[in-house]
């Protein structure tokens, strides 16, 4: 049901704190009347009352006294009054005494009565103090106030609409695909809602400025064996290789290519799906036969790449995704295998250090530099691009291991020198992981 236009509230911030204003102004005068009021009926009824004993006595004085003493008994009741009419009446001469007292209003007025003796006495009281007259200052005070309010709020009410729209324009330029954009920021409530903007711009920007690098960089890593594929499909196809053995080269490059395009969409399918879908199945994982099965599954490419692999350490349970651990540790041990030239080392240990349980990868292999250290989880970032070329790995291997660690609250210590080798260390959390949920049974 719709309400008439003047029940209806101001659409505007400026009106609505002026009504506020004027509102709480006339609920005061009003409250400030009924106080007074109450007040005066008090006064009054307390007045009348000892207006009432004090005309019980004189007409009880003035009826015991001799016919020849009311009239001066009357008076001398009068001279103790103040601000008081009093009227005597008795039967006798001169059978009347009335004492003129100059009243504005009577507001007390009461009689007694002794014998033939009549008493009317009139008081004016001490009511009213607040006048009408002071009631329209007060109102034209709270109109001036109203008054003062509403510019204030006007500009008030400006700056909000200012600062408002400035928000929506970042909000409607982000969401149009531009994230530099940046509000002002001020310092009262909305500057705080601005830099909380200008905190998510930041983060898109940023999200936004890897992702055109991931693209960057997945076409670089594409263009590369989508240009041997097409090369030597064409000197299959055109017959430039001639030979059985050219053509053997050609098709053996051209499988070599589309194994490491296979392998580079597969990483990238498992980094996808791992930032899309978080969720994990917990159990009892025994870190050590963790250990030992990546050692069994990777002893033909150490065997081939002329590498010791060992595991070593004593059992220890965590509580976390036994097939993302494996994950983690393939990866990691795919790595280190290829980084280590012929005759060296890669061992896989479990341990407990400072009550946390860890799975430490080390190798003797080439080493990671101070500067590369930094990027190293970087989606496709190389250490020697040229290394892992005749590798045939992705350069998606450490992010997918540092995106499953992040899912299983896994902390990744990296220590490496350059010459002397690499150790990446899983520390495990004492607690599953937040993002967990109970395997099913």
């Amino acid at each position: 049901m719709n309400r008439p236009r003047w029940l209806r509230s101001p659409a505007t911030l400026q009106g609505r704190i002026a009504l506020a204003i004027a509102v709480v102004a006339l609920a005061s005068v009003a409250g400030q009347q009924l106080i007074s009021q109450a007040i005066d009926r008090r006064v009054l009824e307390n007045a009348e009352r000892a207006l009432q004993s004090q005309a019980q006595l004189i007409a009880d004085d003035v009826s015991a006294a001799r016919a020849d003493q009311k009239l001066d008994r009357a008076y001398l009741a009068a001279r103790y009054l103040v601000k008081t009419r009093l009227v005597v009446r008795w039967p006798t001469k001169p059978g009347l005494f009335v004492n003129v007292v100059p009243l504005a209003r009577e507001d007390v007025v009461v009689s007694a009565r002794s014998g033939d003796v009549t008493v009317r006495m009139a008081r004016q009281a001490d009511i009213g103090k607040f006048p009408r007259s002071a009631i329209t200052v007060l109102l034209a005070l709270v109109a001036v106030a109203a008054a003062g309010v509403w510019v204030l709020a006007g500009s008030l009410t400006r700056r909000l609409v200012r600062q408002t729209r400035q928000l929506a324009g970042v909000a409607e330029a982000i969401a149009a695909g531009d994230p530099s954009v940046r509000a002002t920021e001020t310092e009262d409530e909305l500057g705080r809602v601005a830099r909380a903007f200008n905190r998510m711009a930041g983060h898109l920007e940023d999200a936004d400025t890897r992702q055109r690098r991931l693209l960057a960089d997945i076409a670089h890593e594409l263009r590369t064996p989508v240009t041997a594929i097409h090369g030597f499909a064409e000197a299959l196809t055109d017959g430039t290789a001639q030979t059985d053995e050219d053509r053997e080269e050609a098709a053996l490059f051209i499988t070599e290519e589309a194994n490491r395009l296979s392998v580079l969409v597969s990483d990238l399918r498992r980094l996808t799906l791992l930032d899309l879908a978080a969720d994990l199945n917990v159990s009892m994982v025994d870190l050590l036969s963790v250990a030992e099965r990546a050692a069994v599954r990777f002893a033909s490419l150490a065997a081939e790449r002329e590498v010791s692999l060992h595991t070593s350490g004593a059992t220890e349970v965590v509580s976390s995704d036994a097939t993302h651990i494996d994950t983690i540790i393939a990866n990691l041990v795919t790595n280190a295998i290829n980084a280590t030239p012929p005759g060296g080392q890669v061992s896989i240990t479990v341990d407990e250090q400072d009550g946390k349980r860890t799975l430490a990868v080390r190798d003797t292999g080439v080493g990671i530099g101070p500067a590369d250290r930094e990027r190293i989880f970087d989606r496709l970032y190389r250490v020697d691009r040229t290394r892992a070329r005749t590798d045939g790995g992705s350069g998606l291997g450490l992010a997918i291991v540092r995106r499953v660690a992040d899912l299983l609250g896994i902390e990744i210590a990296l220590e490496s020198e350059l010459g002397a080798g690499t150790t990446f260390t899983l520390i495990f959390p004492d607690e599953p992981p937040a993002t967990a949920r109970p395997e099913e049974q």
